[in-house]
């Protein structure tokens, strides 16, 4: 048992089961376990009626729900929510907001301490928010909901929150409106590089179009070439039709990735048909001149046949909204082809 926990009685058990958890799961043998009394909510005996059926219809909720109880806005939350905390579940439960979400407190605390002192419902929809994660924050956008809690004796007690996390959505509309501008020809010159130039201007994290996921079977290959040590690579072009954004993004990845110069080469198509790394033993080369079988030679090694068929529109538009979390690479790379004009041949 840890320290946290507490022994239950058969007594306390039945009128915790029966009033607060039914329902409740992980979330509600968390709440039930909890040594409350060393919080200043204090043992759930204390609990009001009140605050113990806004908690059962918490726990029972199908949608990301909490409780801020208290000044400190000490924070219970049901299952669904507790994909959005992340890392921070299940250390979160019984602790203050400003523990729970320091990165985050000075936008929600005021939403909060409206309900509690001036006993008014307040909220946001589709706030922009940049969560802790381990290792790197995390743009997401909620839509929630604050309400206060109102006891017995007719104070205010507590916040009930209702949160929708909309991030999907908001970035997928958003990728999407990246695409549409960038297959715009009134908004955006008809040079590629030119137009993934102005991408790169108003470029934020989530941002993506189709050019950069139908790269992905390239930058696979070319990783899996790279992780058998080919050397130091000092060099190499992509040959592509001219007017395709994804070899210059594909070119502007190897730079930045490689620290070496690469050429934008023209060729026939379909698509890109050449990407050449030069070593100090020679080229490697992967060549699809039709759009289907890829051909890898390296120095010293026989060619080997690669499956890189070139996809469909469907496939790209699925591949980009099932996968939403910010892309550094894409960024990165949408950066450096400013630079890759300059080398275009």
């Amino acid at each position: 048992m840890r320290d946290d926990e507490v022994a239950v009685t058969p007594d306390s058990a039945e009128s915790l089961f029966g009033l607060l958890f039914d329902g409740g799961g992980e979330m509600g043998d968390r709440i039930r376990r909890y040594d409350w009394a060393k919080t200043p909510l204090g043992p759930i005996a204390g609990w009001s009626q009140a605050f113990k059926t806004a908690l059962r219809l918490c726990m029972a909720s199908r949608l990301p729900a909490g409780i801020y109880w208290g000044p400190e806005h000490i924070f219970l939350y049901n299952n669904a929510h507790s994909a959005n905390l992340g890392h921070k579940h299940p250390h979160a439960l019984g602790q203050p907001a400003a523990i729970v979400w320091p990165e985050v407190f000075g936008t929600i605390e005021p939403l909060m301490q409206r309900c509690l002192l001036e006993g008014k419902t307040s909220g946001a929809d589709e706030l922009p928010l940049l969560l802790s994660r381990p290792g790197f924050m995390q743009e997401v956008y909620f839509s929630f909901s604050y309400e206060p809690l109102i006891s017995e004796r007719g104070g205010i007690e507590a916040v009930y929150a209702i949160i929708v996390d909309a991030s999907k959505r908001v970035i997928a509309e958003r990728r999407l409106r990246t695409l549409q501008t960038l297959g715009s020809s009134d908004r955006h010159p008809k040079c590629p590089a030119e137009a993934l130039t102005a991408l790169a201007a108003g470029y934020k994290p989530g941002d993506t179009d189709l050019s950069w996921t139908r790269a992905t079977p390239w930058r696979s290959l070319l990783a899996a070439t790279l992780d058998q040590e080919p050397g130091t690579i000092l060099g190499g072009l992509v040959s592509a039709e001219e007017q395709n954004p994804t070899a210059d993004l594909l070119a502007a990845w190897l730079c930045s990735r490689l620290d070496a110069p690469f050429l934008r080469e023209t060729s026939g198509g379909p698509g890109i048909t050449e990407v050449r790394l030069s070593t100090e033993a020679g080229d490697i080369v992967i060549s699809r001149p039709d759009g289907r079988v890829a051909t890898l030679a390296r120095p010293g090694q026989p060619d080997r046949h690669v499956a890189l068929q070139r996809r469909d529109i469907e496939e790209l538009l699925a591949e980009e909204l099932r996968r939403l979390d910010p892309d550094d690479i894409y960024g990165e790379s949408l950066a450096a082809v400013a630079g890759l004009q300059e080398i275009r041949v």
